[in-house]
């Protein structure tokens, strides 16, 4: 499916006008009526290109409306008053993949990326579309597309993991335990899990494992600070959601080996209900 997260913020300006019509479109969308906010955003999005709330509302608005068809026209028509705006190739991506056509979204996604090429969301989007598009194709395209696809769940660990090196060697001039600590641990946590789920999806259980062990490692090295918490991390220092998940699956693929009582040890130690 799409990723369920909005699209980067655009600089655009709006017109006192547009801008009505988005803040009524936010009201109309926090009632629950995403049809009519999807109305007012519509009038906005002709007088100019939209702003970062109104970019944020609309595509709130189209997951509401399980991204209708004539979303795509809407943002398409915003692509050519604004081609050099990433958010919006990043909707109509989503849209594409919500409609199962990996290759356009792709392709969108492609287009974003160079308009924005630091948004770890377009890295992300990139990845997961070509990795379902590959797994709809058949013959070498298709290795040429896992291939090109785990490339960008790779350049994110390997940008995370090297920060957090570089970081760990200026330690003594960063506080142990502090918010900015917590926070890349969480982004290193979490994209060593979008890659092992990468390698899941593509059915590569042996090359998922290591980065599965690796979260659950996050999860072992807080606990031994004495950090846990309801047999839970520390939200700042990783999602538990997220350490349950990677739980799950790699308990999943030990039970598929035939390594039961493995797996009977990774429920009971990473699993709360």
């Amino acid at each position: 499916g799409a990723p369920a997260a909005a699209p980067p913020a655009s600089a655009a300006s709006s017109s006192p006008l547009s801008l009505v019509y988005s803040t009524t479109a936010r009201i109309f969308l926090d009632q629950g009526n995403a049809e009519a906010a999807y109305e007012s955003l519509q009038k906005a999005g002709r007088l100019g290109p939209l702003g970062n709330g109104a970019m944020k509302t609309m595509f709130e608005a189209l997951v509401a409306l399980g991204y209708p068809g004539k979303a795509d026209r809407l943002v398409l028509r915003q692509l050519d008053k604004c081609p050099d705006m990433a958010g919006y190739n990043v909707i109509f991506g989503h849209c594409q993949m919500a409609k199962r056509n990996y290759g356009a979204a792709s392709s969108a996604y492609d287009q974003a990326a160079a308009q924005d090429p630091s948004s770890t969301l377009i890295r992300l989007s990139q990845g997961i579309s070509t990795i379902h598009q590959a797994m709809a194709t058949r013959g070498r395209l298709r290795h040429a597309l896992v291939f090109r696809g785990i490339s960008f769940f790779f350049s994110e660990y390997r940008k995370r993991h090297s920060h957090s090196q570089s970081q760990s060697q200026s330690q003594s001039q960063t506080k142990v335990g502090s918010d900015e600590e917590g926070e890349r641990t969480r982004l290193g946590v979490q994209a060593a899990y979008n890659l092992a789920r990468a390698f899941h999806h593509l059915g590569l259980s042996h090359l998922a494992m290591p980065y599965y062990e690796e979260v659950l490692r996050s999860f072992d090295k807080k606990k031994g600070d004495g950090r846990e918490q309801g047999g839970l991390i520390e939200a700042h220092c990783a999602n538990p959601e997220l350490i349950c998940d990677a739980a799950h699956n790699l308990a999943c693929i030990l039970q598929d080996s035939g390594a039961w009582e493995a797996a009977r040890r990774i429920y009971m130690t990473y699993v709360r209900m």
